[in-house]
Parts: structure tokens; C-alpha cells; sequence
């Protein structure tokens, strides 16, 4: 199952919902992490790995994939289309490099002109956790454009983050408890604290309290979990602990969300709804707005062997579908995608090349 990276654009609109950029499904490093947004959601979606669909498990099986394939790179390969056909002559636009396990080890992306545009560097420990992220623009190596360097512990957890954020250097502290649980989290910029977390947990509920740089609460999150440790319930308050914002998340028999539910001033404004295959794939992602319409927003196939086959996806549901359809080998390798915007008739054909060790 193994797919390219060259439709990373097309897949940020398909994969908005998570908050967490997304390399195109055709790369081992699906979901990349960057920095941790301030958005406090977000935050908790990787602190907790609250997500909405089986993230681990795609990611895992994509590095499977090329690790059992012995694939050492691949490289993406553009074709524009002329009326129903496409051009003879692609237009390289990435090539990535994997290690033994299966992990992207480096990403180059070109523009049309075959210059480099950036190059994303990766390295890992020997239990896979990622160790170092560094990003270059226009392949000058000797000027970082983003650098994140991590440290774990020895339950994986992440206890230190530091680099540059393309604006100032920044560094994150985590702690945490007996449990191995979150319990605070500092931020610093330019070695300065700008920010604190406090996680408090209390049975089934967690608070989480957030101080300015002069020790000030500037805002406070409520979580409530069921037994399983599913989310159910996340209330942010503002300084004056008026509630600005709820959500309420439903689970199947499988872990799988269901429904997620936004509030403000005691009103639904937005609810997403998840549906799933037989396989336990997710297969539908439908929103309902305050007025009332429900529509599917993005939707996803799979051949029989679980391999991503169309992700189809728009904003509205007066829009035509966006699509990616894509196209496997015997062995389960990607060969090539069609990306289609209706819209704008912007059609391309995209190849993928690989070398083996």
C-alpha cells in the first residue's frame, strides 16, 4: 500500500478535519507532525492521540508495506493533461527516501522548473520514535527554514522539543506523572516562558489550566472521558470561566468516533459524522451546519486487500466532487493517481518510480 507524496496540497483539503498536516496518502509519513498549535483542541488531539479514525494503524501499514517491498525511494512524476490525454512528458515533483523500517528518511520536492524547493530531513531512534525534523528551502541546507529536535523517556513519551519555528527559536517541556500521564506542559520562545499547562486529573475528568508568561490563567479545558478512555465531553473556558466553545464526541463497539458535536452559546453549530465499512475503514465524513443540511464531505474506497482506491472530497454540498483515484501494482505498490478538480478542469496524471535495496 505504499503511495507518493506529490498531492500534498490536494490532501490537506481532504484531510483538514484532523488539524494535523498530512503528507498525501502514498507516503509513509502520512500524518507529519509540526509544531503544537495554539489552538488548544489541537493540542489535546495529539497529547491524548484523540483521533478520529485509525491514524496508527494506516501509518503503521504503510511502513509495513515498504519495509516488506525492500523499497529504498520513490519519486513522483507529474503529467498535465491535453484535453483527454495526458502529456508524454512528466515533471518530477518529490522523491523520498526510506530506511530499513519503512520511515521517510528525507523528502525532496521540486517545482516545475526541476529546481528544489525544499528538502525535509528525518531521523529516528532505534525504537522508531522521531528524533529530529528539519526542514530547508531551496535546497541550501546551511539555512534551516524549520528544525524540531525531540527527546523521549522511557515509555515513549516525549519530555523535550526544541528548534526553530521559522520566526524564533522555541523549546517544550513535558512531565508527567507516576501513570505516565500528562501533568504539565512549559513553552518557551527565545528562552523565554511564554506559556504553562497544568493537566489536573480528578476520576474521569480531566482540567487543564493555562497561565500566561506572569503566571496569570488565561484560559482553562475540561475533559471528560468514559471508562475506556474515550473523550466524550471538552468545555474551554475563558478568563472569566465563561464557556466559549464545547464538543461532545460518540463512539462505536470498536473505539471508532462516531459523531462529533460543536456547541457555542448552548447551540450546535457544526456536527460530523463518521461512517465506516465492514473492515472497520473509515468510509464517510458527512457535516450538518445550523441549517440543518447534511451532506457528505469526503469519502474514501478501498480494493480488497484494504488499499486506499478513490478519496473524494468538497466544501459545500452545492460543489462537485474533488478526487484521487489511485492505482496499485500485484504487489500492493502504488504505480500512479488521477486528481481531478471539476471545477476548475484542472486534471493531472501522477507516475511513481521506485528504487529497491
Amino acid at each position: 500500500m505504499v503511495m507518493q507524496n506529490s498531492v500534498f496540497r490536494e490532501l490537506n483539503e481532504a484531510f483538514k478535519l484532523l488539524a494535523l498536516p498530512g503528507n498525501s496518502f502514498c507516503s509513509v509519513d502520512v500524518f507529519k507532525f509540526k509544531p503544537m498549535k495554539k489552538r488548544l483542541f489541537f493540542l489535546l488531539l495529539s497529547l491524548f492521540s484523540f483521533v478520529v479514525w485509525s491514524q496508527p494503524s494506516i501509518d503503521k501499514k504503510l511502513r509495513d508495506n515498504i519495509a516488506e517491498n525492500k523499497i529504498r525511494s520513490q519519486t513522483s512524476w507529474e503529467y498535465k493533461y491535453t484535453g483527454d490525454q495526458p502529456e508524454s512528458t512528466g515533471t518530477r515533483t518529490s522523491e523520498t527516501k526510506y530506511n530499513a523500517s519503512g520511515d521517510a528518511t528525507e523528502i525532496i520536492t521540486y517545482n516545475p522548473k526541476g529546481m528544489v524547493m525544499n528538502v525535509e530531513k528525518y531521523r529516528y531512534d532505534d525504537t522508531g520514535n522521531k528524533l529530529e525534523y528539519s526542514r530547508y528551502s531551496g535546497g541550501n541546507e546551511s539555512q534551516i527554514a524549520y528544525q524540531k529536535i525531540s527527546v523521549y523517556d522511557n515509555r515513549h513519551n516525549v519530555t523535550e522539543e526544541k528548534g526553530f519555528d521559522g520566526v524564533e527559536k522555541f523549546s517544550n517541556y513535558y512531565a508527567y506523572d507516576a501513570q505516565g500521564k500528562l501533568s504539565e506542559i512549559l513553552y518557551y520562545r527565545n528562552s523565554l516562558l511564554k506559556e504553562k499547562r497544568v493537566f489536573s486529573k480528578d476520576g474521569l475528568k480531566t482540567s487543564v489550566s493555562i497561565y500566561n508568561s506572569s503566571g496569570k490563567i488565561i484560559s482553562r479545558l475540561l475533559l471528560s472521558f468514559d471508562d475506556k478512555d474515550n473523550l466524550l465531553e471538552e468545555t474551554v473556558y475563558g478568563m472569566n470561566q465563561d464557556i466559549i466553545e464545547k464538543k461532545t464526541y460518540d463512539y462505536d463497539d470498536k473505539k471508532n468516533i462516531r459523531r462529533e458535536s460543536k456547541y457555542k452559546l448552548n447551540k450546535m453549530t457544526l456536527r460530523t459524522t463518521y461512517n465506516y465499512n465492514d473492515a472497520g475503514d473509515l468510509s464517510e465524513i458527512l457535516e450538518e451546519g445550523q441549517d440543518g443540511v447534511r451532506f457528505i464531505k469526503k469519502s474514501f474506497s478501498y480494493n480488497a486487500s484494504g488499499n486506499i482506491t478513490e478519496i473524494k472530497w468538497r466544501r459545500k454540498a452545492s460543489e462537485d466532487f474533488n478526487s484521487i483515484t489511485y492505482y496499485y501494482d500485484a504487489k500492493g505498490i502504488c504505480t500512479q493517481s488521477e486528481t481531478l478538480y471539476p471545477s476548475t478542469n484542472f486534471r493531472a496524471l501522477t507516475k511513481y518510480t521506485y528504487e529497491f535495496n
